[in-house]
């Protein structure tokens, strides 16, 4: 009888939560764009993996699905017209019996990366779109050894251009089946890839929807999670695997978040200073009232050890399926999530709209900023949501009107840019944050962060590790915010370095490795 009790106080305070006009958070636009089919009342529809791109010039290119090929629009005035390109079917799969949808990434000379499965000829490809003349490459084999079916796959790019893909082989929903987790990587821009390497134990327990995005990190150290059902029949955990030298090698998975409930589809991000931000859904198990909840866990060590748990989504609403993106400009990490505050018990419907709020880690400080809603469907349900930020630190958005659990239509939408010091900032306002050096190591450069609370005259100075001032790098007055300086260590040899800043009655020390 308790147990009843419980779930009927729960399913109330659901009920008295629901119907709330929460309305779109005044930083986004207040009517998402529509991105137009090629034919009207064509079916459009979205995938998980990250599917849209951001150029150096700030044009958004998303890729989509409609009615089962994979098409592409570009749109270079904010989404007003979609026109660069116009909306199409992508040439390169042009023969084959493309399936699912393409995953694409930028790399660092702006070029755009995408990845797709098909079942003739069997197996995962690769092409090279380029924006500036709308041409595409030859298309390359990522993996054609196949040994069940390949399920979820990802690409992402890192700062140093090496080409990231992983991916699901495997159907994780059936018990005839074993889903386990791959990789492979390409030093070359695609045209070659290295031999898959299987990152999932091969312990029959299925293994589903690995998601790590390296777009913002030039360190060798990486990680990419997953979820496996390590309990029972329906018990799901987080687990991992780390790679210390950019993906050569890959260690034993590990488990990141396990426990009570289901943890469910795990986002991963590596930050500029290497440090990894790791999101995920739980399901309460028990679950009387359809609950779900949406944590954060970070690693300031490559992966050694994680911060404890923190819930993000509000308690008691329906909150799932988490989508990630980075700001490298603004360093912010972003989670978006499905909120089902709405859901309609009667119908099944979950009436679900997209809302997000993102992260910052400055030294040890955690900055967490308040939920922001993107969308207001009313009765309607979004999802198969995807976000990117630009250079110019806009974040980007795009989803999918949701009709019997598909997609029927693309809608786009983008925040404001950062308008004021407070923003920027995060606890910087009130502190003043010397950040890690990014690359660290490095070779020949290296850029220094850091913020002051006020108008102050700042001085940095470079030690070697006998103590010895081997530069005079700045002495300037600064006005409040951050600010960053590039360290050029042509001169000196290998070894440990030391950045002392100092600013009026503050200062700090950043250690830095110069490798050659």
């Amino acid at each position: 009888m308790q147990k009843i009790i419980v779930g009927l106080i729960l399913v109330l305070t659901l009920g008295e939560i629901s119907g709330q006009n929460h309305g779109i958070n005044g930083n986004w636009y207040q009517s998402p764009k529509s991105v137009p089919p090629t034919v009207a009342g064509a079916k459009m529809g979205g995938a998980v993996a990250n599917s849209m791109v951001v150029t150096r010039d700030g044009a958004v290119i998303i890729f989509y699905k409609e009615n089962g090929k994979i098409f592409m629009a570009g749109s270079s005035d904010n989404g007003n017209s979609w026109l660069a390109p116009a909306p199409r079917q992508i040439s390169v799969t042009a023969g084959m019996l493309q399936t699912g949808t393409a995953s694409a990434e930028s790399d660092t000379s702006g070029n755009i990366h995408i990845v797709w499965k098909a079942s003739e000829p069997l197996g995962l490809f690769h092409s090279i779109y380029y924006p500036l003349t709308q041409n595409w490459s030859e298309v390359t084999s990522i993996n054609t050894q196949i040994t069940s079916s390949i399920g979820f796959y990802q690409i992402t790019v890192d700062r140093k251009n090496r080409l990231h893909v992983m991916w699901q082989d495997g159907n994780h929903e059936s018990a005839n089946d074993t889903a386990e987790v791959y990789y492979s990587c390409s030093i070359d821009g695609g045209l070659n890839w290295s031999t898959r390497l299987r990152l999932s134990s091969f312990d029959g327990k299925p293994d589903a929807f690995p998601v790590a995005d390296f777009s913002g990190t030039e360190s060798d150290t990486l990680l990419i999670p997953w979820r496996e059902n390590s309990k029972s029949a329906s018990g799901w955990d987080v687990y991992g695997a780390r790679s210390t030298n950019g993906g050569a090698n890959w260690q034993t998975q590990q488990l990141l978040a396990g426990g009570q409930g289901n943890q469910w589809d795990p986002n991963l991000v590596i930050d500029k200073y290497g440090r990894m931000h790791l999101f995920f859904h739980v399901y309460p198990n028990p679950n009387p009232a359809y609950t779900a909840s949406v944590l954060y866990i970070y690693s300031l060590d490559g992966g050694n050890t994680w911060s404890e748990q923190r819930t993000i989504s509000q308690p008691l609403i329906r909150s799932h399926l988490v989508k990630t993106a980075y700001d490298f400009t603004n360093n912010r990490v972003w989670c978006f999530w499905k909120d089902e505050r709405d859901f309609n018990f009667s119908t099944g419907n979950p009436e679900a709209d997209i809302i997000g709020l993102y992260t910052q880690l400055a030294g040890d400080n955690l900055y967490l900023s308040e939920p922001e809603f993107i969308s207001d469907g009313d009765s309607t349900e979004y999802g198969y949501h995807n976000f990117k930020a630009g250079d110019d630190g806009i974040m980007r958005a795009h989803f999918f009107l949701m009709v019997n659990g598909e997609g029927d239509s693309l809608y786009y939408t983008q925040r404001s840019t950062v308008s004021s010091a407070k923003e920027a900032d995060g606890l910087s306002n009130r502190f003043f944050l010397l950040l890690n050096n990014y690359p660290n190591p490095f070779n020949p450069e290296t850029t220094i962060e850091y913020y002051i609370p006020e108008r102050e005259i700042v001085t940095i100075q470079i030690y070697n590790s006998l103590g010895q001032k081997v530069r005079n790098l700045l002495q300037e007055e600064k006005p409040a915010g951050s600010h960053k300086i590039r360290f050029n260590a042509e001169a000196l040899a290998s070894g440990v370095y030391y950045a002392r800043i100092s600013a009026g009655k503050h200062f700090g020390f950043v250690k830095m490795l110069l490798l050659r």
